[in-house]
């Protein structure tokens, strides 16, 4: 029994990969990000040491990624888990803050593309993010600030779904300033616009933006329209205090 078991830890001994630290001069990068150690294509596990006390192990085979990759501190805790197929992010990735609180949950295909949801949490606990993904496309995000309200949530659209040469394409043009007179804000639209809308605008200048493709309204187009319009009056003030200036 007893040589059965001396056996047992010789082929252990002998047949586990093999493991290096990650500064090992031994180590170098081929084409294609191969590793390889003392020129031979590197089958086995990296170790790389942190100032942070933390230690990560890495996983290779024939020189790429390959199984499990994950941080550790000092004192035991795990930190983070990652998983590699070839080289590609597969699987789930996993983060940890030293507290022990979740600190990231990303999900992946065995194509090594985002695919499924993105959770990001703050220290506390609370959610900071979370991102869903369709085969490496965003499709959707949703952002919460410290104090629990909502910062941002955002719907996105893609070329793929709508058909569209270019989804970002807006255009802007002042249609009216001055003195309004007796017209109404909804006479200046339905007279100077080719959009004619109602909107109960109260104050000149007025200022129209079109965009010939589908965007969810509130979510998408309103921002980019308040940063154009925004940057459009900045631009034509800077103007006419330049102008000024020079007369």
């Amino acid at each position: 029994m007893k040589s059965l078991l001396f056996l047992f830890l010789l082929f252990n001994l002998y047949c586990s990969p093999p493991s290096y630290l990650e500064n090992d001069p031994n180590f170098t990068y081929g084409l294609e990000s191969i590793l390889s150690y003392k020129g031979e294509i590197f089958t086995g596990f990296q170790v790389t040491t942190f100032p942070n006390h933390v230690t990560r192990t890495a996983e290779f085979k024939n020189g790429l990624q390959d199984g499990r990759t994950y941080d550790v501190h000092e004192n035991g805790q795990l930190i983070t888990e990652y998983f590699y197929s070839a080289g590609k992010k597969v699987g789930i990735h996993r983060g940890w803050y030293p507290g022990g609180n979740p600190r990231f949950w990303f999900e992946y295909n065995d194509k090594g593309e985002s695919n499924g949801d993105h959770w990001e949490w703050q220290e506390n606990g609370d959610v900071y993010s979370v991102s869903s993904y369709d085969n490496d496309i965003l499709i959707g995000q949703k952002v919460w600030r410290k104090d629990g309200l909502v910062y941002a949530n955002t719907i996105y659209t893609t070329k793929k779904v709508y058909k569209v040469e270019n989804q970002t394409k807006t255009h802007l043009k002042q249609i009216f300033e001055g003195d309004k007179g007796d017209l109404t804000v909804e006479e200046i639209i339905s007279t100077f616009s080719k959009t004619y809308e109602k909107n109960g605008e109260k104050s000149c200048p007025i200022i129209e933006v079109k965009c010939s493709n589908i965007f969810p309204l509130k979510e998408t187009l309103l921002p980019i329209f308040k940063r154009k319009i925004l940057s459009y009056i900045n631009q034509t003030r800077e103007t006419k205090i330049i102008h000024k200036t020079l007369s």
